[in-house]
């Protein structure tokens, strides 16, 4: 038994996995403060190990941690940057722990059990409280030199600002048509870069993927350059991707 974790900046989901599927669940709504945070933290973790063997934790972080489990960047929840998130949950008695970028967990997720099963260059994308990116290439977890590879939401929309604060300004006024056209562009920058084979989307405004998908699709088909190309977008059918990746991590 291993815990998976998925910690967000609106919310924590946590999970046990057997090997095959998530046998226990919880999700709580994230802290906005760093006592808050590894309060409630400690608490999701020793609600999910009551009467269970637990054998390691693997956590996806909105940001990046270095070696040690020190939090360096974690754009949406600034808080933790410094804090050593390893040290908290090895105080737990946990032997093995293993944190890494959440998008890259749910990446691995469709990679091993999801919409990724029989891809083998892809890119999976988490659109919630900001965009993520994990990349998936010949078949495994493509992190880069440093570990940041993939983080599509901060390239640049245009002169002024990242894709992720587009986003963001869209997400607020609900505007469906145009947050589609706008990750549409994105799409297509990814698929002129990568010459992927699809688009995996996941988080919580993925599931009104209806409202926009048309939208960005034909916008992608416009700005790709290789118009041999038909943008293969999907939509995650995993529940707690991102926890289900982190537990992956070290199953």
């Amino acid at each position: 038994m291993v815990i998976g974790l998925d910690i967000g900046a609106s919310k924590i989901a946590g999970i046990i996995f057997d090997g095959k599927k998530a046998v226990k669940d919880l999700t709580i709504v994230t802290p906005k403060n760093l006592s808050g945070f590894k309060y409630s933290l400690l608490k999701l973790v020793k609600f999910l190990s009551l009467n269970a063997k637990i054998n390691a934790i693997g956590v996806g972080l909105a940001g990046m941690a270095d070696n040690q489990g020190r939090v360096i960047y974690s754009p949406n929840m600034k808080f933790l940057v410094g804090f050593n998130l390893l040290k908290l949950l090895k105080s737990l008695g946990t032997k093995k722990a293993v944190i890494e970028n959440d998008a890259n967990c749910f990446a691995l997720a469709e990679a091993r059990i999801g919409q990724g099963r029989k891809l083998k260059n892809f890119i999976g994308i988490t659109l919630g409280t900001g965009i993520g990116g994990g990349l998936i290439s010949n078949g495994k977890l493509y992190r880069g030199i440093r570990g940041s590879a993939g983080e599509v939401g901060h390239m640049m929309a245009n002169k002024h600002q990242d894709y992720e604060k587009s986003f963001q300004k869209l997400r607020n006024s609900k505007n469906y048509p145009e947050i589609g056209k706008l990750l549409g562009r994105m799409f297509a920058d990814v698929y002129n870069l990568l010459d992927i084979e699809a688009v995996i989307l996941g988080g919580s405004v993925a599931k009104s993927s209806n409202k926009f998908l048309s939208y960005a699709v034909r916008e992608a088909r416009k700005k790709i350059l290789n118009k041999q190309i038909n943008p293969k977008i999907l939509v995650s059918k995993l529940k707690h991707a991102g926890a289900l990746g982190a537990a992956l991590l070290v199953k």
